[in-house]
């Protein structure tokens, strides 16, 4: 069905008005269907741990706008937000901000005149995976692909509203998630409707500000994390980002002289590409800093064929290759398509350069992307010849079908996740509140233990000290009396069954850690629980 755009002249005063109430309404109803078909949990630890920054719980011992991947502005208004109904305001503001991108989304399709029904099903299919696991790089990507949207549908019709709107759900997009911000606008450039750009007052006006306002935020945010109590992080930060992110350790480990040059074996470059930081014995960004660059300058640029594969290959999953095939025909079938096919190819680009560079795949942050490109190719229309009856099923058969594989998928996922989370509860329940558990990377199921809506944080009111990104954050540094960052370290010598919720493969890093830095054997005493494994160890004598 062809619908007239709002932005027409011939249309009734009065109609965007209305339209952008139906719009609101079709949204709220498949996000409250949404609700009612899924429990919702959080795609990554990530959400949970800036949920217990932000609102002062679990790894935090009181609230903190310092989120570390969000910008200090959005800890800021986390601070302001009420307890809704007993949910925290980070669930909230996640959701709320999801809820109005999937509304301008459909609006400014409807705007300029585009496939509304084609837009409606592809909000569904974005809502039926997002709602079910969302994540704040995607919200991110959302909001920036919303606010895309609706600047190119000012730049077809000038509207200082759809420029204001535009504006902010970039802002917003670029204050949650910078990274994934920039990295939608870039795949967006090839879409933009240049021969119709016509700058006046209310653009330059706007672009100005808008920059001026990015750049407060970014030098605010960094402001924030520039004193000495945040040292220890600044320090090893971006060399964590190396060897964890990019898995550089692979690379440090084909040079075995450069490292005992510099006081390292094997196993601590192992360490340190798995979180362990609070001994600074081995975690020394000194000492690091320094054995990267003694590398051959080639070696110290990952690259990784295999990586680059599996950046592709990981398009090919279940959760994305419905909506990604989708989008594809979809933009096959738009006026652009040529213009298309470039933001297509800009996107496999990126991913591929970044696999290349050792940065595994990371589908949360692919996601947003064929939900710009699908609405961008909805917002500008199809070609002529889609409307004739044959080629007309082509895009409604294509996403009808992905959003009934992607119903199926994610709800029989999310069943099993109630149930898991469940027994994650379960586990919880017997941890000995008294002490103090070293929870060493992703191995506590915390998605699991706070759903988005969850009412209830008590499962994290045991002690815990953090062996992943937070482990240096001031925060996570108050968990020992004394000096915390050398008292862990002396605790595993001194004290016996220190609990850690760990890996097998972490225990052997530890054991092997005590034979060289310790010169004594690592006891162990495994407590296997449903979810996760607790494992009661130490150097110490026995």
């Amino acid at each position: 069905m062809s619908w007239r755009p709002l932005s027409d002249p011939s249309t009734r005063a009065g109609a965007s008005a209305y339209w952008l109430l139906v719009c609101t309404a079709v949204t709220v109803a498949l996000f409250a269907s949404g609700l009612m078909l899924f429990e919702p949990f959080w795609e990554s630890n990530d959400d949970v741990g800036m949920s217990m920054i932000a609102h002062g719980y679990g790894i935090a011992n009181s609230p903190s706008p310092l989120l570390l991947f969000q910008n200090v502005l959005v800890g800021y208004l986390l601070q302001v937000m009420p307890t809704i109904d007993g949910v925290l305001p980070y669930s909230w503001l996640q959701l709320a901000l999801m809820l109005v991108s999937g509304a301008a989304l459909l609006y400014f399709v409807l705007r300029s005149g585009g496939a509304f029904g084609l837009a409606v099903v592809g909000l569904a299919l974005a809502f039926a995976l997002f709602i079910a696991a969302p994540q704040f790089t995607i919200t991110a990507g959302l909001a920036t692909a919303a606010g895309v949207l609706a600047c190119f549908s000012h730049i077809r019709s000038p509207s200082l509203p759809a420029l204001v709107a535009g504006t902010l759900l970039v802002i917003a997009g670029y204050l949650v998630r910078p990274e994934e911000c920039l990295f939608l606008v870039l795949v967006a450039l090839p879409l933009v409707p240049w021969h119709k750009i016509s700058v006046g007052r209310a653009e330059l006006v706007t672009a100005g500000l808008t920059v001026a306002f990015l750049a407060f935020a970014t030098l605010f945010d960094r402001q924030h994390y520039a004193g000495q109590e945040w040292a220890a992080f600044n320090a090893m930060e971006p060399l964590r980002e190396e060897l964890t992110d990019f898995r550089f350790a692979k690379q440090i480990l084909k040079y075995p002289e450069q490292m005992r040059a510099h006081g390292f074996s094997q196993n601590d470059i192992q360490l340190i590409s798995n979180w362990f930081y609070f001994d600074p014995a081995v975690a020394d960004p000194v000492r690091l800093k320094a054995l990267i660059s003694s590398l051959p300058t080639r070696t110290r640029i990952v690259e990784d064929p295999l990586g680059a594969g599996e950046a592709l290959s990981a398009l090919a999953d279940p959760t994305i290759a419905p909506l990604m095939i989708s989008a594809v025909v979809v933009s096959l079938l738009s006026r652009f398509w040529i213009r298309a096919l470039v933001s297509w190819a800009i996107f496999l680009a990126i991913i591929i350069a970044f696999g290349f560079a050792g940065r595994p795949a990371v589908l949360h942050a692919y996601y947003p992307v064929p939900i710009l490109i699908l609405f961008a190719s909805l917002e500008n229309g199809l070609q002529e010849k889609v409307h004739k009856l044959m080629l007309r099923t082509v895009p409604w058969t294509a996403l009808l079908l992905s959003l009934a594989l992607v119903l199926r998928l994610t709800i029989g996922e999310n069943q099993a996740l109630i149930a898991r989370s469940l027994l994650a509860r379960e586990d919880v329940s017997k941890l000995d509140r008294s002490r103090t558990y070293v929870v060493w990377g992703a191995t506590l199921p915390t998605e699991l233990l706070l759903p988005v809506l969850e009412r209830d944080t008590s499962a994290f009111d045991f002690p815990q000290y953090g062996l992943g990104w937070e482990s240096l954050t001031p925060f996570e540094l108050n968990s020992f009396k004394g000096s915390p960052w050398r008292d862990l370290a002396d605790r595993i010598a001194r004290d016996r069954d220190i609990p850690f919720v760990a890996g097998k493969s972490h225990i052997s890093l530890l054991s092997t850690y005590c034979r060289e830095h310790l010169h004594r054997d690592l006891t162990v005493r495994e407590e296997p629980l449903n979810t996760f494994t607790v494992f009661y160890a130490t150097c110490g004598k026995t």
